[in-house]
């Protein structure tokens, strides 16, 4: 199920997004990656190809037919949305991200490379941090609250401002970056 919401502006929420059966696949695929506990640290693992955008260090896998399932996952669980139509013939971009307690990520919108963005909530199961949103003028709207296998999507545009953050140990997410 998912709800088109629009303030600040439009975005996706997904609640139970993953089936059983993916969410399981899902598990497997991670079970040995790392987790930041390091506080204020963030680890990043890219599934398949070299695709960068900043100067940020991220830990490159060889993972591309992981990175294929995934991406299939995702594109399989957003086809029903006529919002997303689009987004079916597009390369998707994987990331692990792994949070360290009190870290924070700059309020800022996407690099242009960024077509859409989903984010998956993963751990820890119970309530943390979820994505906070920004109106035009960097003013604080509102969060969109965490919950495990939860996803948030939007599409890269100059006024979506947002950032994130954890007051958890470890919170680990997924990033699906659909490029452009």
């Amino acid at each position: 199920m998912v709800r088109i919401e629009t303030a600040p502006w439009e975005h996706f929420v997904f609640d139970d997004f993953f089936s059983s059966e993916d969410l399981n696949k899902l598990r497997e695929l991670t079970e040995f990656f790392p987790v930041c506990t390091d506080q204020g640290e963030r680890l990043r693992v890219r599934f398949g190809d070299k695709w960068k955008y900043g100067e940020e260090e991220i830990q490159e896998t060889d993972l591309e037919h992981q990175r294929k399932v995934l991406s299939d996952m995702v594109k399989r669980k957003i086809s029903k949305i006529p919002e997303l139509e689009e987004l079916m013939t597009k390369y998707v971009q994987v990331e692990y991200q792994s949070l360290g307690k009190d870290f924070a990520w700059k309020v800022h919108t996407d690099t242009s490379a960024k077509l859409f963005s989903l984010v998956l909530y993963w751990k820890p199961n119970e309530n943390s941090c979820g994505t906070r949103l920004y109106d035009s003028d960097k003013n604080f709207v509102k969060e969109v609250d965490w919950k495990f296998n939860r996803a948030v999507g939007f599409w890269n545009r100059s006024h979506h401002h947002h950032d994130f953050y954890s007051d958890v140990d470890e919170r680990i997410t997924f990033n699906f970056i659909f490029t452009v």
